[in-house]
């Protein structure tokens, strides 16, 4: 994958880049893929049903089928545009009926009003925000009231191992990201106190609900007969370690924020759009505004015009696309 910077723009990995179909990356993790099944279907539940959700950096649909029952209306952001176009190709009818939007955008400059939605996700994007306080400001802003957030950790439990071998034992415990290059895109893994201060800082409660995949990658270095016997014990350990784990045992902790202050939307002054044929916009017009200054929108069927920068957001098959020119 390429790398993509505009002046002092942070960082933003291109998964478009040679063509990548991120849907390869999952191949052959069926053992992560089930571990956050599993911790979505409970943690779901607790947070309950939605108005609006909005799913951050989610990609081709990954995780929808988690959450697209529980919500009115779901919103998948992405900057991706080939990753839209595979989750458009997957719910082509929710889409069309205006259960599910697609958006290409910027994580760092969103196009939505403030506390545009009830409930927010975010599940492996974090360790490629290189500039997490940042992001994390800007995402908390259009979300008013429940936060699911994926929190890679440097200070996991087999960490110390890693950090002997590489001569980072001491840096595990300090607040400092820890940033790896891969290829052109930096990974970033945080300490999890750090990130939950940001929150704070910003005006949420957070407890952490879940230490998930806890075994990652057991079943890629294992003959494939060995990891059909060891099956039922590595998912039972997984089942318990998800509680017991919380904040120390695995490399992706989940945490759940609340806003101290629940925040309702206001919408957005809008010029109505015309509703295209099998295609609602309305709905989607009243949470969106220009990303670069913050005003509403003119809206046609297939383009929203910003009457202050004149730039234009076009529709393109079902994806909107509101990363700026």
């Amino acid at each position: 994958m390429q790398q993509l910077e505009k002046d002092t723009h942070p960082i933003i990995a291109d998964y478009d880049a040679d063509n990548y179909d991120y849907r390869s990356h999952w191949d052959n993790r069926a053992y992560e893929q089930w571990a956050e099944s599993y911790a979505f279907k409970r943690l779901l539940t607790g947070i309950g049903k939605a108005q609006w959700l909005i799913d951050f950096g989610g990609g081709f649909g990954r995780n929808t089928i988690h959450y697209k029952r529980r919500a009115e209306h779901c919103v998948i952001v992405d900057y991706s545009i080939r990753n839209l176009q595979l989750a458009a190709s997957t719910y082509g009818p929710e889409i069309e009926s205006g259960h599910i939007f697609l958006i290409r955008a910027d994580l760092y400059h969103l196009p939505f009003i403030d506390s545009a939605f009830d409930v927010g996700l975010i599940i492996r994007v974090l360790h490629h925000l290189t500039e997490v306080e940042s992001a994390i400001k800007e995402m908390g802003r259009v979300v008013g009231h429940d936060w699911l957030l994926d929190v890679p950790i440097k200070h996991h439990v087999f960490a110390p191992i890693r950090g002997l071998m590489h001569g980072e034992a001491g840096k595990l415990s300090n607040w400092e990201p820890r940033k790896v290059e891969n290829g052109d895109t930096p990974f970033v893994s945080f300490h999890l106190a750090m990130i939950r201060k940001l929150l704070t800082d910003y005006g949420w409660d957070s407890k952490v609900i879940a230490s998930v995949n806890n075994f990652r990658r057991w079943d890629q270095v294992l003959p494939a007969w060995v990891v059909t016997i060891l099956r039922p014990l590595v998912y039972g350990l997984e089942k318990g370690t998800q509680r017991v784990g919380k904040g120390w045992w695995g490399p992706d902790q989940f945490v759940h924020a609340t806003r101290k202050t629940p925040i309702l939307p206001q919408a957005s002054a809008m010029v109505l759009p015309p509703e295209p044929e099998g295609m609602p916009i309305a709905a989607l017009a009243t949470k969106v505004i220009c990303p670069i200054c913050q005003i509403p929108l003119q809206w046609s069927s297939d383009a929203a015009r910003c009457q202050n920068c004149s730039r234009e957001y076009v529709r393109t098959g079902l994806v909107w696309d509101f990363v700026p020119n």
